[in-house]
């Protein structure tokens, strides 16, 4: 006949049996007593019981052992659960059952439990008595106290104010380097702590130059405001700069530093236009350059085209090639006097302006000097001046020359004399080829032309009128 015992547990205590982390589990006491239906005890009577740890739904058995006992002379028993016999197949270790550390484990009949902080967990207890079949006395919740070795605080002190050596996955354990540098910062010697010790016990700043061991000095400029404008002081530079020697670095040249903000990053200097051409004209012109296509390009500045030839405000030509320009605005001209130079004043044309235009060369190759319309090879509206070196007279009594190679006067003011056979002009300068000149008296409307044989000299050998007082001869010469 099968008997029907009543169980009722005490949990007296949670016994943590840390003697050593790595050694031993922990453990708690469970307390009953046995009892036949008549609620008699069962007195010193063997007895098996069977304690089942579930998840807190109570459907997933994540923990199972077994107990052998014999109750004592008032029916009692005493088993340390966490302590008894594996069974059920599972090898989850007791400790982790209450871990709530987001722990999965494995459960019988292919359940798995996860766990997660707040969650309690559920007991089961089968008593067997005289090696019959279990019968399962029913289940309770365990609360806290089963989850000491997972407790919520420690000292009173939750998770969030506790130093963790290790979770487990993001923070990593501290090594022993680690706990000597701590306790040398909670001790005040660290290197890193600012006070007593043998560490920093000051700070003071000195911008705006930093140095480091083994780095370049390096400049640090405070954004400017409406008391400080950021800059580096005469005394500043050649301080900065002096520090850089010793360490094996080149000094820097102040014409070629550049101002930024406390970043270190400069602010980007951006200019609308260069003379007339925006950032865009530029850089094409420059591609353009690079690439020498024979393509033009509207905006370029200036452009090398596949055949050698070079543009100018992206026109195509040959060589150089540039608008027309006019005379109060040459193509070519110069930077120091912009209104002078050459121009285009139509096809086949060259006009010379200094300002407005004073020579032009027409399209039939006349010159033209004080018109734009030139009929001859040279066409001079004005006079013609020669400026040339002094020629030399001789064999003229005492007459006195007063002109050059192109033209000049003789003048006798002495009894006149002039002009003696073989009168010399001596050229200063020989013609290429013998020169015609042209000789008149002052006073006669007679004119002389000689076709001089020699490229050196004119002779003059007519005689003057009679009578005068003095005497006086012009010549014009021409090759």
């Amino acid at each position: 006949m099968k008997n029907i015992f009543i169980v009722f547990g005490i949990l007296l205590s949670f016994l943590l049996s840390f003697f050593s982390t790595n050694t031993a589990l922990a453990k708690f006491t469970y307390e009953g007593h046995l009892s036949d239906l008549a609620d008699n005890p069962i007195l010193n009577q063997p007895a098996n019981i069977k304690v089942s740890i579930l998840d807190p739904t109570g459907t997933c058995i994540i923990f199972q052992e077994t107990h052998a006992l014999t109750t004592d002379g008032k029916g009692y028993f005493a088993i340390q659960v966490g302590g008894g016999i594996a069974s059920g197949g599972l090898s989850n270790i007791f400790d982790q059952v209450f871990n709530n550390n987001s722990v999965t484990l494995p459960g019988i009949a292919s359940c798995s439990y996860s766990s997660a902080a707040g969650h309690d967990r559920r007991m089961q207890i089968e008593v067997s008595t005289n090696g019959g079949t279990y019968e399962n006395l029913g289940m309770i919740v365990l609360g806290k106290a089963p989850q000491a070795a997972h407790a919520d605080t420690v000292g009173g002190f939750d998770a969030t104010k506790l130093l963790r050596v290790s979770d487990g996955a993001t923070v990593p354990p501290l090594t022993g380097a680690n706990v000597t540098s701590l306790n040398s910062l909670i001790a005040g010697t660290s290197t890193q702590y600012m006070g007593a010790g043998t560490g920093v016990t000051s700070v003071t700043a000195a911008p705006p130059l930093v140095s480091s061991p083994g780095i370049a000095p390096h400049i640090s400029i405070p954004a400017a405001s409406a008391g400080a404008n950021g800059f580096l002081s005469s005394a500043d530079w050649t301080l900065f700069n002096s520090k850089q020697p010793p360490l094996g670095f080149t000094p820097l040249n102040a014409a070629n530093s550049f101002t930024g903000d406390i970043t270190g990053l400069a602010t980007a200097t951006v200019v609308s236009l260069v003379g007339t051409k925006t950032a865009l004209q530029i850089a094409e012109s420059v591609t353009a350059t690079m690439s020498a296509t024979p393509s033009s390009v509207a905006n370029t500045l200036v452009k090398r085209d596949a055949n050698g030839g070079i543009n100018v405000g992206g026109v195509s030509g040959t060589v150089i090639k540039t608008g027309n320009g006019s005379s109060t605005a040459p193509s070519y001209s110069f930077s120091s006097d912009p209104t002078s130079g050459i121009y285009s004043p139509g096809a086949g044309q060259l006009g010379f302006s200094a300002g407005t235009e004073i020579m032009r060369i027409s399209n039939t190759g006349n010159v033209g000097i004080g018109t734009t319309t030139p009929t001859a090879k040279l066409d001079v509206n004005g006079h013609i001046a020669n400026s040339g070196a002094t020629a030399t007279l001789s064999n003229c009594g005492s007459a006195t020359l007063q002109g050059n190679d192109t033209r000049g006067t003789v003048t006798d003011t002495a009894t006149p004399s002039l002009p003696q056979a073989g009168c010399t002009i001596t050229f200063n300068t020989l013609y290429t080829t013998p020169p015609v000149c042209v000789v008149s008296w002052n006073v006669l409307t007679a004119v002389g032309i000689y076709s001089v044989a020699s490229q050196s000299t004119l002779i003059v050998n007519f005689t003057a009128p009679p009578g005068l007082a003095s005497a006086k001869f012009s010549y014009h010469c021409m090759q």
